[in-house]
């Protein structure tokens, strides 16, 4: 069904519904006066019922399970008003007679239907405190719908309404046998409240007990866990003492090489410097001391060569005085031979 409230102008906030109204709901889908008449009746009876203060008097509530009770033509016939054309249950109420038709209906048969309302929902608030104050609101409710009862002016109007007196009779009566076993429930569960409490407390001592031992192991463990806690603390200052005593050592140390590092470094460099320096003086020298052993040698040769020379001209010239010696005494003994041969 499209159900749409758009006719309904709602000048509050819009409450929930009560749950079991909506299942409870007459449904009208169209038909003459009798037929509204009876829905009318069954409608208002829910709303005796279930809309009770302070959780579902409310008018918004009241108008739109009114709309959920029509269907089809119904439905249509309320759909096709235009927006915000209702404010109130009566308003719609009335449309819906002049629609489908009621028996004399007037201005004042609405209200009858709040009155109704309004009585018998402060008939279960009563509820709370005894039967006879149940009773003296029903009273009230049939004095109140039988008086405008009286302003009607049809006879199917008076015993729609005393219809309705007896209805709302045996629903007091019903009220009171279900307030009768509602006692009887509350005595029961109350029995069973006392006997549920005496368990709880005998659990709640028994856990008391068990937390409180608990609680002693928890502590006694706690103490010697605080208490090791306490001496690795202890142990790991004396550690990191130790560590840092190391490191600041190690650091000295490190300081010392160094510094130690860094005068043999400038050792080394003037070492090597004076090395490179002698190495270079050496060299000079050696290569001066080679040239002048060059240049001795060269005198030398020279010398050796000149003195070979006059010892070889000196020979040569011995030798030529020794040639012309012996080729005058060749040729003096060649005459002398030719001499002899010529004797």
């Amino acid at each position: 069904m499209d159900y749409s409230f758009k006719p309904c102008h709602f000048t509050d906030r819009l409450h929930d519904f009560p749950e079991e109204a909506i299942s409870k709901l007459p449904i009208f889908s169209g038909g003459d006066s009798i037929a509204v008449r009876r829905h009318l009746g069954l409608f208002t009876r829910i709303m005796i019922i279930y809309c009770r203060p302070p959780q579902f008097n409310h008018e918004d509530i009241k108008m739109r399970l009114f709309v959920l009770s029509l269907e089809d033509d119904a439905l249509n016939w309320f759909n096709n008003f235009p927006k915000d054309c209702f404010t109130s249950l009566q308003d719609i109420v009335n449309a819906f007679k002049d629609r489908y038709g009621y028996p004399n209906s007037s201005p004042s048969a609405p209200k009858i239907v709040q009155k109704k309302e309004s009585n018998l929902i402060k008939g279960p608030a009563v509820e709370e405190s005894s039967q006879d104050q149940n009773v003296s609101s029903t009273g009230t409710i049939a004095d109140q719908v039988h008086d405008s009862g009286k302003s009607g002016t049809n006879d199917n109007e008076k015993e729609e309404q005393k219809q309705i007196i007896q209805d709302l009779m045996t629903l007091v009566k019903n009220m009171e046998s279900n307030q009768t076993s509602y006692v009887n429930d509350v005595k029961t569960l109350c029995t069973h409240l006392e006997k549920r409490n005496r368990e709880m407390e005998i659990v709640q001592n028994q856990h008391a007990k068990e937390i409180e031992a608990m609680k002693t192991k928890y502590e006694t463990e706690i103490g010697i866990m605080q208490s090791k806690m306490s001496s690795l603390e202890e142990n790991m200052m004396t550690m990191k003492a130790d560590h840092d005593r190391e490191i600041h050592s190690m650091q000295n140390k490190l300081l010392t090489m160094d510094k130690e590092m860094t005068i043999m470094t400038f050792n080394h460099n003037n070492q090597l410097a004076a090395m490179q320096a002698n190495h270079k003086e050496g060299i000079d020298s050696m290569q001066h001391c080679s040239m002048n052993i060059k240049e001795m040698n060269d005198k030398v040769i020279k010398d050796i060569e000149e003195h070979h020379a006059r010892q070889i001209s000196a020979i040569k010239v011995e030798h030529s005085s020794q040639m012309d010696a012996i080729k005058i005494q060749a040729q003096k003994s060649q005459q002398k031979l030719e001499d002899k041969r010529n004797q």
